[in-house]
């Protein structure tokens, strides 16, 4: 029997290694591993119990007096938990997912351990190591120490320098479309919003006030899911608007609220993906996108935060406004995959473990 360990240390990889774990969890040929890093640790607990997952190891970071958002020291810890378990594991691969510093620490440790990294979401750039930070170069590396490379499209398996990746879709879809079964439809016409990157940390007070006009100039329901990272500042510089600020919610509600949105305003990579799976209009407040090929499909626009809060809002409520382009949008094939991407990475997995 081989031995699969599965790290993950965020909300976003736990959401997409979900439906490859419960997959490995039923395979009489794969004892599985699932290790947390316990690097979210505000909203991992809750997710977890929400999806059924249960790590045979967390760390207790309560012990460690560190700065948890500096990235440098982080790094090292993350990376010292992660090969005491491959070590005495004795571990035969090791999966990680996307370009967290949790999933660099995990493949980091497994290649200094000499033992094959499978990637999950490999390719994605956008050839700027400064936007997004530290992510681009994060994945970068893994990919460059991976021996088997999961990309989730055509484009982002050309973009693999080393190697020879396989296009398997994005498991992120596949975890979107099983919860999506599960939550109501209500359709209210609302417009939900997130914003946590750290390159729009500058522009973060000028997006507030660009979506504080829009909740003055538009009469429907406008909800921001705030983020751990940033939540007292947005309801700081929302103070007395109009906008339902909310706090980080449950995956299920997200995409409740994502699905029965009629547009999503976000700066995440992740909520690119569920907006194209469940065909909800996207304005994406980035001045670039690793998943470009939601742009290419036309499942959604680019919107560049750091204008004028006017400026931004007239831009954003001219794509609200026109339903013609909105639905449009809707009727925009996905790009990210069918739904058995999670199928097709353990088929590869089981086949390169032979």
């Amino acid at each position: 029997m081989k031995k699969v360990m599965v790290g993950y240390g965020t909300r976003p990889e736990l959401i997409k290694l979900w439906p490859v774990i419960d997959l490995l969890e039923c395979d009489p040929d794969i004892e599985l591993c699932i290790v947390s890093s316990n690097q979210q640790l505000d909203l991992l607990h809750e997710l977890e119990k929400e999806l059924g997952v249960k790590p045979n190891l967390m760390p207790d970071w309560k012990e460690y007096e560190w700065d948890k958002t500096d990235i440098a020291t982080k790094l090292p810890y993350l990376i010292m938990t992660a090969q005491i378990v491959i070590k005495n594991a004795d571990i035969d691969l090791v999966i990680v997912q996307g370009d967290t510093a949790s999933a660099l620490a995990f493949a980091l440790a497994a290649f200094y351990r000499k033992v094959p990294v499978a990637h999950v979401e490999a390719g994605l750039r956008t050839f700027d190591l400064e936007s997004p930070y530290p992510e681009e170069g994060n994945r970068v590396m893994i990919d460059s120490i991976s021996e088997l490379m999961f990309a989730p499209t055509e484009e982002s398996c050309e973009n693999i320098e080393y190697g020879t990746g396989e296009i398997t879709g994005n498991t992120g879809v596949d975890a979107c479309l099983k919860m999506a079964e599960k939550v109501a439809t209500n359709q209210d016409k609302s417009i939900v919003i997130t914003c946590h990157r750290r390159e729009n940390a500058d522009n973060l007070k000028n997006i507030c006030s660009a979506m504080a006009i829009i909740g003055i100039k538009e009469m429907c329901p406008v909800y921001w899911v705030t983020h751990p990272s940033n939540e007292q500042q947005i309801r700081n510089y929302l103070f007395g608007s109009l906008i339902s600020c909310l706090p980080p919610v449950g995956y299920s509600k997200m995409i409740e609220l994502v699905k029965n949105a009629e547009l999503v305003i976000t700066d995440s990579g992740g909520l690119q993906e569920e907006c194209a799976a469940l065909h909800t209009p996207c304005a994406i407040i980035r001045t670039s996108t690793e998943r470009s090929e939601i742009i290419g499909a036309g499942g959604g626009k680019l919107f560049d935060p750091s204008l004028p809060p006017e400026q931004l809002a007239s831009s954003l409520l001219g794509l609200y406004r026109n339903k013609y382009q909105l639905n449009r949008i809707r009727a925009a094939q996905n790009p990210f995959g069918d739904g058995h991407a999670s199928e097709r990475i353990v088929n590869s997995i089981k086949e390169f473990l032979k």
